[in-house]
C-alpha cells in the first residue's frame, strides 16, 4: 500500500520521524497514535495529510473520514476523528489542518520549495494516482479535491485485453498506470517492480 509518516516538527525542522506501513486502518492508526503518545511533546497543531478521497467539508458528519478509495478495509474510514481519540499528548485547544497528501505537498512545494511560479500542479503516482494543485497561491478544492487518477483514458489496441486494477472503474488511469497495475501486468508482488529493467 503506502507508507504514513508521523514527523514532529519545530520551527520548521524534522526532529522525529517514523515509517510506518499502511496496512489495515485500524492497526496502521494505532501505531500513529503510539508514536505521538511516546514522544516528549505536546501539541498545538497538527497537520494530517491522508490518500484520497477524503471529505473536506466541515459542516458534514464525514469531515476528516477517507470516503470511497478502492484501498481495501479504508472506505469510509473516520481517520481524522480516530487520531483525534488515539493521540493523547495534545492540547485542549489543537489546531489540525487535514487535506490530501498531494494537496499537502503541492502547498509546501508553493511555500518552502525551489517554486516561485504562483500555480502549480502536484501529480503522483503509486499504489493511485494523486493531484495537487495550487492557482493564485491556494489550494484548488471544488466538490471535494481534485481527482486525476479516476480519469478514462483511450486504450490501445494492443492493451485492449488488461482490464485494469481500479475496482470502481477498471481501466481508468489509475486502474492501468499505478504500481499495483504494473505489477498485475508482470506477474509478481509490487515490491518487485524495481527490478523491471
Amino acid at each position: 500500500m503506502g507508507i504514513l509518516r508521523g514527523p514532529v516538527v519545530t520551527e520548521h525542522s524534522v526532529i522525529a520521524s517514523e515509517v510506518i506501513q499502511t496496512r489495515d486502518p485500524e492497526a496502521t492508526v494505532k501505531d500513529i497514535c503510539r508514536f505521538f503518545n511516546e514522544s516528549d511533546y505536546e501539541y498545538s497543531s497538527m497537520g494530517v495529510a491522508a490518500f484520497g478521497p477524503i471529505c473536506l467539508d466541515k459542516t458534514s458528519p464525514q469531515y476528516g473520514f477517507v470516503t470511497t478509495t478502492p484501498k481495501e478495509h479504508w472506505a469510509n474510514y473516520p481517520l481524522l476523528p480516530r487520531l483525534k481519540e488515539g493521540i493523547k499528548r495534545q492540547k485542549a485547544d489543537i489546531k489540525i489542518q487535514f487535506d490530501t497528501d498531494v494537496n499537502c505537498v503541492a502547498l509546501f512545494e508553493k511555500l518552502r520549495g525551489q517554486s516561485s511560479a504562483k500555480n502549480l500542479a502536484y501529480i503522483t503516482v503509486g499504489t493511485g494516482i494523486g493531484v495537487g494543485i495550487v492557482v493564485n497561491g491556494e489550494m484548488v478544492h471544488g466538490l471535494i479535491h481534485p481527482e486525476g487518477g479516476h480519469i478514462r483514458v483511450p486504450v490501445l489496441k494492443e492493451e485492449a485485453e488488461f482490464q485494469g486494477v481500479c475496482s470502481y472503474h477498471g481501466n481508468c488511469l489509475e486502474g492501468l498506470c499505478t504500481n499495483v497495475s504494473i505489477a498485475k501486468r508482470f506477474g509478481h508482488s509490487v515490491d518487485d517492480n524495481a527490478s523491471i529493467p
